[in-house]
């Protein structure tokens, strides 16, 4: 974590010795003569009665405060009372994923020629054995889906190869085929934060349909989708209105199951509005795009398409014609930054040797490893969106300070999300003396409401955790307890500070 110093120091670097910066801030911080906060417990009738200020009882609020340099609890209420940590799980499945896999982990996924080439044509199939990546996106990509098709359309074209005569093939084998978790709430499937998790994976599994109004009231708005595709058809029954109090309109289903149904009105002033729907069928939907964009860049495919759950047998006359490749570091700053459910999923499928549960049971013995709060503790999923995962503020804290002694401390680090300044705190604690110096994970869920991370003071770096969960309080009173409690920490740090700076009268 960086002090004030030391985010400055970071910027004036170049991007390549960013992590080294990082690491040396951070031992400096952590090594640092004791100040400050690091040698007294924080007030705990005044942190109590901002939790109580928002109408929160204090048992529906676990909250730990610990000096990452000496391992002191600050403060601490219920903490280790269960709940349910929403996507602050992501922050024990990043972590497991960083220490387990390493920091240099890539994922997978390799194109195969089976046939012999005569002329222009491959006698044979295309096989992709998928490795669970789940950056085969435009997201850094230049917003094109497609990219990789592309790419591997133009080494077939550079081999000779200008039809395939057989079977496009697409091992989706090292994951098994439980898309969504048991335990996803089944009225919400439909949404892009429960896609479906796949060894084959492109475009986060979601088809992304734009909606745009038309010239005329009365007629159906225009739609187009993202990666443009025969895999889903879409059935507009929506109308444009002149009314913008009727403008409500919504996708029905999943893409692939059947038809997508568009109903509703669409206000004719209205801003085009992109819609991301799950595919039904995540591996066909990634055969689908991957043949249609090699046929639109001159290589036809003449067989069909097949999804094999078991290892394709590839044989003596399978030729590797490429492997695409991406790191561990960046699905996992998607998770964290974004609060991506997909790439945490994909990340926990990856631990798990391709399972849920293989993922809940690799990850529940790091979580026992690391902290001694871990007792009682469960992890179902990657992501957090299961209500069965129940963690304590402990647990997270215990999980927070150990990564920053590990190698890997850095690329977590530069996974949370800085207080007004990117990811989900983009817009919290955006004052001056705040901003920068809280970096952290969110977390919601009806109910349920979360911020875990680090403090960063000028004299030490305070781990930290509030889990709320309340039926009663509404999610702008939970994040208004939780920027309120790191407001007073960082005035508290601050106050302190300069006490110490300036010395006895």
């Amino acid at each position: 974590m960086l002090g004030r110093a030391a985010a400055t120091a970071r910027r004036s670097v170049p991007g390549n010795c960013a992590g080294q910066v990082v690491v040396a801030a951070l031992a400096a911080l952590v090594l640092a003569a004791p100040h400050g906060l690091a040698q007294h417990s924080l007030p705990a009738a005044k942190l109590e009665s901002i939790v109580t200020a928002q109408k929160i009882r204090l048992s529906e609020a676990g909250i730990r405060i610990v000096s990452v340099r000496s391992g002191k609890t600050l403060f601490d209420s219920f903490g280790d009372k269960l709940f349910v940590p929403a996507s602050n799980a992501k922050l024990v499945t990043t972590a497991a994923a960083l220490h387990l896999l390493g920091r240099e982990h890539r994922f997978q996924t390799r194109l195969y020629t089976r046939g012999a080439i005569e002329g222009k044509t491959l006698e044979g199939d295309l096989v992709v054995v998928g490795g669970g990546d789940p950056d085969i996106s435009g997201r850094n990509h230049g917003g094109d889906p497609c990219f990789l098709f592309k790419q591997w359309a133009a080494k077939l074209r550079q081999l000779g190869i200008r039809r395939v005569r057989g079977r496009l093939i697409g091992d989706a084998s090292a994951f098994d085929a439980q898309y969504v978790h048991p335990s996803w709430p089944k009225d919400q499937l439909e949404k892009w934060y429960c896609a479906p998790i796949s060894a084959l994976a492109l475009n986060d599994n979601c088809l992304d349909a734009t909606v745009k109004a038309g010239p005329q009231v009365g007629e159906p708005p225009q739609v187009t989708i993202m990666p443009s595709t025969g895999y889903a058809g879409i059935d507009n029954r929506c109308v444009i209105t002149a009314d913008k109090t009727r403008h409500l309109y919504g996708f029905l289903g999943r893409a692939g199951a059947g038809r997508l149904v568009l109903r509703g009105r669409f206000w004719s002033g209205g801003y085009p509005a992109t819609t991301s729907i799950p595919v039904e069928d995540p591996s066909l939907f990634f055969l689908n795009v991957m043949k249609e964009t090699l046929e639109s860049c001159g290589v036809a495919v003449s067989g069909g398409l097949e999804v094999a759950h078991e290892a394709v047998d590839l044989g003596k006359d399978a030729t590797l014609v490429a492997t695409y490749e991406s790191p561990l570091a960046a699905a996992v700053r998607v998770a964290g930054k974004r609060s991506q459910n997909f790439y945490a999923e994909q990340v926990f499928k990856t631990l798990g040797r391709g399972s849920f549960a293989g993922g809940a049971d690799v990850v529940q013995k790091f979580l026992a490893k690391v902290s001694p709060a871990a007792a009682g503790c469960r992890m179902v999923d990657g992501s957090g969106m299961s209500r069965d995962n129940r963690l304590s503020a402990a647990a997270i804290v215990d999980v927070l300070r150990w990564m920053t002694q590990q190698p890997e401390s850095d690329v977590f680090a530069a996974s949370l999300p800085i207080a007004g300044f990117d990811g989900t705190l983009k817009r919290r604690l955006t004052a001056k003396e705040h901003r920068g110096r809280v970096r952290a994970k969110t977390g919601t869920l009806a109910g349920a409401c979360a911020l875990s991370g680090y403090i960063e003071t000028d004299a030490d770096t305070l781990a930290f955790s509030i889990l709320i969960n309340s039926r009663r309080a509404a999610l702008q009173r939970m994040r208004a307890a939780q920027d309120n409690l790191c407001r007073h920490v960082l005035d508290l740090a601050e106050r302190r500070h300069t006490a110490n700076s300036i010395g006895p009268d």
